[in-house]
């Protein structure tokens, strides 16, 4: 019981997650700086619980897949605080919950697992989901840090690979690598993606205090959250977890762009955002 309670924070964590970055974005703090600090500080708190564990013990399989997802991770941070700038909340957080399925097509492909016919035209339904969405983008105002201008499909659809990659992380984890060693992964994740932004420490650039302290609550949510899932993700078979964890994270955080914050979505938009929700939901049935 208690592993699924775990399970139903998680929606919580990723929504809170996407709200951070986008209530920092909107009170005009330079995200990329807010990214970077978000990785140093979860960094640190998972080298705070790696060193807490004796012996500490560090399998090569998990460096070498810490520090691909943390490339993954960064990047995919990038894209969503460009996408998010260029097209509100609500739809991006709908097509990153579509990507569901390539974690999903890691499991039939890498792991043996073959789809049902529910997942199957769970599947058809993203792709006809993602071009609905893709055609509900709304650009904001220039936000601190960012460029705008890039086509609409090119980029919800990099978007979707990305997040796919990066969900795939604790899964391959969980399958690959020694499980004891959980915040030594998370470690090498998080600072390997904290080091891509070195450019942006050493620019002329400097970040401001609202910068850094955006980016120590996004930090701390991003290391609970990330530990949680690969606890979770150990524990229970994925066809549970992820579609509690996508539905969920969809809901909140769309409802919160389209209640709180009065995001428009156009009808397209809004009829995507029911087809990403029943996708997610099909995918992962079995």
């Amino acid at each position: 019981m208690a592993i699924i309670l775990l399970l139903f924070f998680l929606p919580i964590g990723n929504a809170l997650f996407n709200t951070i970055v986008r209530l920092a974005q909107r009170r005009g703090s330079r995200v990329l700086f807010v990214g970077a600090t978000n990785y140093i500080v979860a960094c640190a708190v998972n080298v705070a619980l790696a060193l807490a564990r004796r012996p500490v013990t560090l399998s090569p399989r998990t460096w070498q897949l810490g520090v691909v997802s943390g490339l993954v991770y960064a990047l995919t941070f990038r894209l969503i605080a460009y996408s998010m700038h260029r097209r509100g909340l609500a739809v991006p957080s709908a097509v990153m919950q579509l990507s569901v399925i390539v974690p999903l097509g890691c499991s039939v492909f890498l792991w043996g697992e073959r789809p049902e016919l529910l997942q199957t035209v769970g599947i058809i339904l993203a792709l006809a989901a993602l071009t609905l969405l893709a055609g509900d983008g709304k650009q904001d105002e220039e936000a601190p840090g960012l460029a705008s201008a890039a086509p609409g499909l090119a980029l919800l659809f990099g978007l979707f690979l990305l997040q796919g990659g990066a969900g795939l992380a604790p899964k391959a984890f969980s399958e690959l690598a020694p499980a004891g060693e959980t915040n030594l992964f998370l470690s090498f994740l998080f600072g390997t993606a904290a080091l891509t932004f070195l450019p942006e420490w050493l620019g002329p650039v400097r970040p401001q205090r609202p910068d850094l302290l955006w980016g120590v609550a996004l930090g701390a949510t991003n290391a609970v959250t990330n530990v949680l899932s690969v606890y979770v993700m150990q524990r229970l078979p994925g066809i549970l977890v992820f579609p509690v964890l996508t539905a969920g994270t969809l809901l909140i955080t769309s409802g919160l762009g389209l209640l709180a914050w009065k995001e428009p979505v156009s009808a397209k938009g809004r009829a995507g955002m029911l087809v990403a929700l029943g996708a997610v939901v099909l995918v992962s049935l079995k």
